[in-house]
């Protein structure tokens, strides 16, 4: 059956028309034919929501309507009785003389939705969009405006006509704690869900007293491809945090919850979180003294001594020292997750190097500095929503060899640095089997084995992201990846 294209204007105030191809005036059957239809589905007024679980639940209103699509005409049934209740039932009249079992479409009507288009098709299947949908207020009232409710039925003249109605939205729950640098009380802070590059929910929110809020986001059910992610905004802050890199399911009528601390990762020390319970993190210095501090989900600053239990799914631990002879000399310096789950990695390196003032450090001058850091700790993957940094513009030889070799990166930490240096990224993802994205900033490789061998063994499809300008790179494992998609950064 033929697709119907609704507008839904303010109040869902919808008009139809029908003509035939060649513009002739087609004879219509304008017969007002008497109808009533029990409704019942999780309601339609949208500040009555309530959190239960994972559903969404909501009641019917007085002032409600239901909407109903015959032969191309939109007909407004009134609300006579179950308002305050999920079921209720709706009287009125539809133009036209349906056949015994002839399909109608229902949705509702009624004073909260935002204007938006809707878009049914024959098995009472459709698609809600709504320039709303991208400036939502993060308040629950706010983001249950945008359930629309569907459904659909059969005819009949002789027996009840029922119809059970369904959500096409889902809702996100977010639990956000402020980065540093975004006060309690700072307005027109952002945060938008994105797949790919699309923006599909936006809300527009204040900090609360406590730097943690609370926001609910209403998204479009269904499934997205690409890289699945948040953008935090707020004045010059702008951090994006990869929920997925793959395709995203939102079921309708479901409610998705996620804590997140939006962690600056300039100003983020070093960190690993844990997924799955009892993961265990160790450095070896390869017989140099290191002097380290550790902090658990934030707490207080310890001294560093041996191996770390995280004991639960979630459990962040987070580095920093003072340690400008870190790694030297190509010893190896390292660090290695033990456990049944994984680690994800964040942060920004430098706090190994300096216990303060780390993000405003992006010189290297200790040869070797971070060489063999991570050297097959196969159970270190990057973070879901949280970035790795390597803010260094100046490079050191040898300063990032083989630095990730055999970890399970998907996506590569920025390279900024536009000169390199000898042996600086040689072999530094070398067996990041799963590796699909790098960004390099560099405009000149000329120093010998910079980049020997450093994207050996990665995915066999990827994005590398380059400086306009730069026109040197040749393709290979000690270039870029032949079946990789080369982009111009912006």
């Amino acid at each position: 059956m033929k697709s119907k294209i609704i507008m839904v204007a303010a109040l869902l105030g919808l008009m139809a028309t029908a003509c035939n191809k060649e513009n002739k005036i087609q004879q219509q059957d304008f017969t007002q034919t008497p109808i009533t239809i029990s409704a019942t589905y999780g309601g339609s007024s949208k500040v009555s929501y309530t959190e239960s679980g994972n559903a969404i639940n909501a009641t019917w209103q007085s002032g409600d309507k239901l909407l109903v699509v015959y032969n191309n005409n939109v007909n407004t049934l009134d609300l006579i009785s179950g308002a305050g209740t999920a079921s209720a039932t709706f009287n009125g009249s539809i133009i036209g003389t349906p056949a015994e079992g002839a399909t109608l479409v229902c949705y509702v009507k009624d004073q909260n939705t935002p204007s938006g288009t809707v878009t049914v098709s024959g098995d009472g299947s459709y698609i809600y969009t709504s320039d709303a949908f991208l400036s939502q207020d993060g308040t629950l009232a706010g983001a249950s405006k945008l359930n629309l409710y569907c459904g659909w039925t059969r005819y009949s003249s002789t027996t009840d006509i029922n119809c059970t109605f369904s959500v096409n939205t889902s809702m996100m729950k977010f639990i956000i704690t402020a980065p540093d640098g975004v006060a309690a009380g700072t307005t027109g802070v952002t945060l938008t869900y994105k797949s790919g590059e699309t923006a599909i929910s936006r809300a527009t929110f204040t900090v609360g007293s406590s730097g943690k809020d609370t926001l609910y986001m209403t998204i479009p059910a269904g499934y997205y491809s690409g890289v699945q992610s948040l953008q935090y905004t707020s004045g010059e802050i702008d951090i994006s945090y990869r929920l997925s890199d793959y395709q995203a399911n939102f079921s309708a009528g479901q409610t998705y919850s996620k804590r997140i601390d939006v962690l600056n990762p300039y100003n983020t020390p070093l960190s690993f979180v844990a997924n799955g319970d009892n993961m265990r993190g160790s450095f070896y210095s390869g017989g140099y003294s290191i002097n380290l501090k550790y902090s658990m989900n934030g707490g207080p600053w310890t001294n560093y001594t041996g191996t770390i239990t995280l004991a639960k799914s979630g459990d962040r631990v987070s580095f920093k020292g003072d340690n400008i002879m870190f790694g030297r000399d190509g010893s190896k310096v390292g660090f290695d997750v033990s456990g049944t789950g994984i680690c994800y990695i964040c942060g920004n390196v430098m706090s190994l190097l300096y216990s303060s003032d780390f993000d405003k450090a992006n010189t290297l001058t200790t040869p070797y500095i971070f060489c063999k850091l991570f050297q097959n700790a196969t159970r270190v993957y990057s973070h879901p929503f949280g970035e790795l940094v390597l803010p260094a513009t100046t490079l050191s030889e040898g300063c990032y060899k083989d630095m990730f070799y055999g970890t399970a990166l998907q996506s590569a930490p920025e390279l900024p640095a536009t000169t390199l240096a000898q042996y600086c990224y040689s072999g530094m993802f070398n067996g990041c089997t799963i590796l699909g994205k790098v960004k390099c900033l560099a405009t000149d490789i000329s120093a010998s084995d910079c980049t020997t061998d450093w994207l050996n063994g990665v995915s066999a499809t990827g994005t590398f992201i380059k400086a306009s300008s730069m026109t040197d790179w040749t393709t290979g494992t000690s270039g870029i990846p032949s079946g990789w998609t080369t982009v111009n950064a912006q």
